[in-house]
């Protein structure tokens, strides 16, 4: 992951607990997979892709709420010669399993936010990858999204 994040966010008013990034995530062994797991694409380790975590303070030290992995890259759209700011959200994923639809409210938002700094009210995309979506996607909407497409690899 970047070491030069785009973002040293240490909270935000919107989001309870605070947000840390890349090098500033504690290893256990599921942020150890994510970082084995972005290590083997070039692209991901080119600088522009940001994991960040939402944490709370519990019993003195911070426990993982919610995680995501964001890539500032361009895209080509259809029918144009310049390609313009896209921010995707590549996973997000609640820690905290007893709560899981609340931080994966949390953390959909923080990409929501952090999507609006980065785009900077400038022509640009907002993708979101939703893993582990209802069999039923094609008038699915998660909060403001809207599902586009379904794809299986």
């Amino acid at each position: 992951p970047a070491a030069n994040c785009a973002w040293r966010v240490t909270s935000v008013p919107q989001i309870p607990g605070v947000i840390v990034t890349n090098k500033e995530i504690a290893d256990d062994l599921f942020v150890g997979r994510i970082r084995r797991w972005a290590a083997t694409s070039d692209r991901l380790r080119a600088g522009a892709f940001d994991m960040l975590q939402v944490a709370e303070s519990a019993d003195g030290r911070l426990a993982p709420r919610a995680i995501c992995g964001l890539l500032r890259t361009r895209l080509l759209l259809a029918d144009t010669e310049e390609p313009v700011k896209a921010l995707v959200t590549v996973f997000y994923r609640a820690r905290d399993y007893l709560n899981r639809e609340f931080w994966e409210d949390q953390v959909r938002r923080l990409a929501d936010i952090l999507a609006d700094e980065y785009l900077g009210g400038s022509r640009g995309v907002h993708l979101m990858v939703h893993h582990n979506a209802p069999a039923w996607p094609l008038a699915l909407e998660l909060g403001d999204h809207r599902l586009l497409a379904d794809l299986e690899a």
